[in-house]
């Protein structure tokens, strides 16, 4: 036999065209013929043990399966899990993450970057369908704290909250088993984990990014998605806000925000808020540019004061907090 059998074809395309030998020698193929489909170009070698159909072009998905398939003690890890998962910030280098057990070599492609650790609990492990094994979305955020700066993670933990893929409690779970005195980098994820304000996650980036530059210029007391019913509006919730003086802040960075109907249907609502004594102030994407940024929540922190200090005149009147 020189060419792969209609089983070993159908199995292959849902491996995303990728085999290792072991699989092959399950199949009923010889290394002698595999020898010849390699020679004939029916496969081509990736890595020792992996294989990839000889008319593909191997892209990350295929050596990654190709990887997990010649080894099974490894699992995707790093960025590469970050670009599964669809987290942002995920460096696009061509390399392939790995987590491998203390000690071993098992691959010495360059576009293969291995991290050796006994340390993985198997609840953190997801094996798919096509054979790659990859870790959870927690241990994968963790992962990340040896890759990326602390604000960088800061908004990558955002993101996995925001997508609930998990909580709070499990990225702490995954880092405190990882918390031993040779991972500083586990004790930094913490670290930056703790600082979080509490609340539902930043729903983007650029919200998340609005929050930082509030907590840079001192304003402690922000509270995220905070949820609201509206006369006539319905439910809705604020970017960010001080309940206790009812100050809002809208980032509308979504192109939905700019639409005339996007316009009209943010103007109902900010009507709506005010009817319920709400102060609603927002930004847009020029006016909370990384340029612009700075001085835009300067402005804004200066009308939290003077909303601070109406409200302060207010109670002291007996007019605040408004009658329900």
């Amino acid at each position: 036999m020189s060419r792969l059998d209609p089983e070993a074809l159908a199995w292959m395309r849902l491996r995303h065209q990728a085999i290792a030998t072991s699989d092959l020698r399950a199949l009923g193929v010889s290394r002698d013929q595999q020898d010849r489909m390699v020679a004939n170009g029916q496969l081509r070698p990736v890595l020792k043990g992996g294989y990839v159909a000889g008319s593909a072009e191997p892209d990350e998905v295929m050596r990654e399966t190709a990887l997990c398939l010649a080894h099974p003690e490894l699992v995707i890890a790093g960025f590469s899990a970050g670009r599964h998962w669809g987290l942002r910030f995920m460096a696009n280098d061509g390399l392939v993450y790995a987590i491998g057990p203390p000690a071993s070599h098992p691959c010495k492609q360059p576009w293969v970057k291995v991290y050796r650790t006994a340390l993985i609990d198997p609840a953190d492990i997801v094996t798919l369908s096509d054979g790659r094994r990859v870790t959870s979305p927690a241990r994968t955020v963790v992962d990340l704290t040896r890759y990326v700066s602390p604000s960088t993670l800061a908004s990558i933990i955002e993101h996995v909250l925001h997508l609930r893929y998990c909580s709070v409690n499990d990225l702490q779970r995954c880092a405190a088993l990882l918390d031993t005195p040779g991972r500083p980098w586990a004790r930094r994820f913490l670290r930056v984990l703790a600082g979080r304000l509490p609340g539902a996650p930043s729903e983007s980036g650029g919200e998340f990014d609005v929050l930082v530059e509030f907590q840079r210029q001192g304003v402690r007391d922000l509270v995220r998605q905070f949820p609201v019913t509206l006369p006539v509006y319905g439910p809705a919730r604020f970017d960010l806000s001080i309940p206790e003086i009812r100050w809002a802040f809208e980032a509308d960075l979504h192109p939905s925000h700019w639409t005339p109907e996007g316009i009209a249907r943010d103007q109902a609502r900010d009507a709506a808020a005010a009817k319920l004594h709400w102060v609603t102030r927002r930004g847009g994407p020029v006016r909370l540019s990384k340029r612009n940024r700075s001085a835009t929540i300067a402005e804004t922190i200066d009308d939290i004061a003077r909303r601070r200090d109406e409200i302060a005149r207010l109670s002291a009147v007996g007019l605040w907090p408004p009658p329900r």
